[in-house]
């Protein structure tokens, strides 16, 4: 199944990337991103559709499929 919205730690899982890594490209590149509440914190998620094609074709590979 293809996730739509991703976590820094989801995207961390597939590329090989730290999640601080992630979270400054996010805010540098201005990825589409809505904030979550777990367990009194909050995360954020972001959209699959504004990722750069590099991560896009990290999480295919991860799903042995084309996006």
């Amino acid at each position: 199944m293809v996730k739509r919205w991703l976590s820094a730690v989801d995207i961390a899982h597939f590329s090989q990337l730290t999640r601080e890594w992630i979270k400054k490209r996010a805010k540098k590149e201005g990825w589409l991103c809505k904030k979550m509440k777990a367990r009194g914190g909050s995360y954020y998620v972001y959209h699959l559709d504004t990722l750069p094609d590099d991560i896009q074709r990290a999480y295919a590979a991860s799903l042995s499929m084309d996006l």
